[in-house]
Order: structure tokens, then sequence, then C-alpha cells
């Protein structure tokens, strides 16, 4: 696992960690959400040819708590696919595995982006408590337990925001860098595809369309 929390909004991973996976950007809106589980976007097959059906599957948990999260209307508020200045829906069945279905035409590095709807959660003080600790928040623990809030049930808003690349043929346009407009959102400044043998990418990190500073960013592989 990698932790890194950087005064400046280009942060740096590093490896190890599989780079597609690492890609997979689980970010919640509220960066204090006590529901904020893991969630990526992982499709069956990360290098493809034109016009193969691609399965994405949306994960939440990892290890042996991982579990498939079926497409969900009331859930996605966007989930789409980009390539150069283009972009389309992702569609699947509806309370089915995948979560998505895309047929590239063209070849390229697709970057796929997900974007849920706000749900919310009402958590015990005792086990929200928890949770910051687990999630090693120590600084919102000890600001939150010298509030008169600390002893009342926390209802906690958030929504979640994924992407993942897939190269289609050989060659064609990138996309890695490409703001996909998330309302939190991690953009590679390098090719993570092409970043194996230097064992690093640099990032930044955007809250509603501006890079963000001073925030914990946490990497880590999830089989």
């Amino acid at each position: 696992m990698i932790r890194s929390m950087t005064p400046s909004w280009i942060a740096r991973f590093s490896k190890p960690i599989a780079v597609t996976t690492l890609l997979i950007a689980v970010v919640a809106l509220e960066l204090s959400t006590a529901a904020a589980h893991d969630f990526w976007l992982q499709p069956r097959l990360f290098a493809v040819k034109t016009n193969q059906l691609i399965h994405v599957d949306a994960i939440i948990g990892h290890g042996k708590h991982r579990k498939l999260f079926p497409h969900s209307k009331e859930h996605i508020k966007k989930f789409m696919w980009h390539l150069k200045k283009q972009s389309g829906d992702i569609i699947a069945i509806e309370g089915k595995s995948p979560a998505g279905l895309i047929r590239p035409k063209e070849k390229g590095q697709y970057l796929l982006s997900y974007e849920s709807n706000t749900s919310s959660v009402t958590l015990a003080p005792k086990k929200f408590a928890s949770y910051l600790e687990e999630e090693g928040l120590s600084y919102v623990l000890e600001q939150w337990s010298k509030t008169a809030a600390k002893n009342k049930p926390q209802r906690e808003e958030y929504s979640r925001c994924a992407k993942t690349l897939i190269q289609v043929g050989t060659g064609g346009p990138k996309s890695y860098s490409r703001n996909c407009g998330l309302p939190l959102e991690i953009v590679p400044l390098d090719d993570p595809r092409a970043s194996k043998k230097k064992r690093s990418f640099r990032i930044r990190v955007m809250l509603h369309g501006k890079p963000i500073a001073g925030v914990r960013i946490a990497g880590f592989g999830l089989a």
C-alpha cells in the first residue's frame, strides 16, 4: 500500500502495484465518508481488438469481501467511454453484471469513467469513529471528537467516481490525460501503461475541475 500526503497538486505513485489496477481511481466525493468502500472498474480484458465486445465489471470491496456491483440506472449518474474528442454512454442490462458493455470501433487507448448518484448512510458514533481510525483519518477523528456531534449518529453523503483504461488494437490516440469532469478525479500526467519500466507516474488530483492540494492519496492492490 502507498499513502501520501502532499502539499502540491502533483503526486507520484510508484510500484509495486499493477498499473492497470492502480489507475482505477476510486474516490468518494466526501473525503471522510463512512460508506466509501473500495469501488473500481475492472474490464475482463485490458487489451482487445476493434469491434470486440468488452465486459466491464464494477466491483465493491477487495480480497474475500469483493463483490460485483450490477448495472443500476438508479445508481449511475454517468458511465461513459472517451477517445480523442469523442465520448459515448456505456450501456448494459439493468440489474445484471457486467455493469457495462462496450464494443469499440476505432483503435486507440480508451478511457472509461463512472460517476454515481449521491447516496447516504447513518452510522452510530462508535462505528463512525472506528471507520475513521481504520482508514487512517486520525486528524479527522481528532477534530470530530472535540465537537458535540461525537455522541450523535453521523449521516454521511457520498458518491463514487472511478476510471480505467483499455487499449484497443495497437497504436492510436491516447486518452489517459483526459479530464472527464468527475466531481473528484485523478488525472495521470504520464501514461500509466507506458510506465511499467519507469515503475512510477505522476498524477493530478482535481476537485470540481480544479487542482486540489493536501489530499491523502492511497494506492494498493485490489486483488
